[in-house]
């Protein structure tokens, strides 16, 4: 003969329901992936920008106000040898190319023309970084043209273009001035060096 058990009363089982609902799409994957981070979040402090990584070295150049003419050459011949030294084939052009792309310019050279009076190369993705990629006439479409930086970095280099050709004139004709010149201006990029390099209170 069987005998009946007697089942105590229970509670349902929890039904797995959104907590929150996802108003968008990054909501949604945020959600997904804390659900199914069992280590936890990584900490921001955790991540410590360091010296010897190429890419760590071109991320502070992009977050910098900008670089002096004699840092920048500096700086890259320094990621070149970062380059090489993990196996990369990285030549100093490249290099140069790498920092004047950080820097918001589609090349070193229109990086040097687009220099302000005190040898500084400015970093213009603050500002909007209306210029292309390929040419300083062809802006980039859509609304983050910025016709005001486009007028600063087109007076620039007039500017640029008409002191080059006072200088290597001067040069030519005095080679005592011309490298008084030279030493002039090598000593205010050091001095800028200096001056960027001090804490800011």
């Amino acid at each position: 003969m069987v005998e009946p058990v007697k089942i105590l009363p229970q509670e349902p089982p929890k039904q797995i329901t959104a907590r929150h609902v996802a108003h968008h799409l990054g909501e949604h994957l945020t959600g997904f992936l804390a659900a199914n981070n069992m280590s936890g979040w990584v900490a921001k402090e955790d991540y410590v920008l360091r010296d010897d990584r190429l890419s760590d070295q071109i991320l502070l150049v992009s977050q910098s106000t900008g670089l002096s003419v004699d840092r920048f050459r500096r700086i890259a011949k320094k990621l070149k040898k970062l380059g090489q030294a993990h196996g990369a084939d990285l030549t100093l052009t490249g290099a140069k190319y790498m920092l004047a792309h950080a820097l918001g310019y589609s090349s070193p050279q229109m990086a040097m023309q687009c220099r302000t009076v005190d040898e500084f190369i400015e970093n213009i993705w603050p500002k909007g970084a209306a210029m292309s990629l390929v040419s300083l006439s062809d802006a980039v479409d859509g609304p983050h043209v910025n016709p005001e930086l486009l007028a600063l970095l087109k007076d620039r280099i007039h500017f640029n273009q008409k002191r080059d050709a006072t200088v290597t004139i001067t040069a030519s004709a005095d080679p005592k001035a011309g490298k008084k010149m030279r030493l002039e201006r090598r000593e205010r990029q050091r001095r800028m060096d200096r001056e960027g390099s001090r804490p800011r209170s």
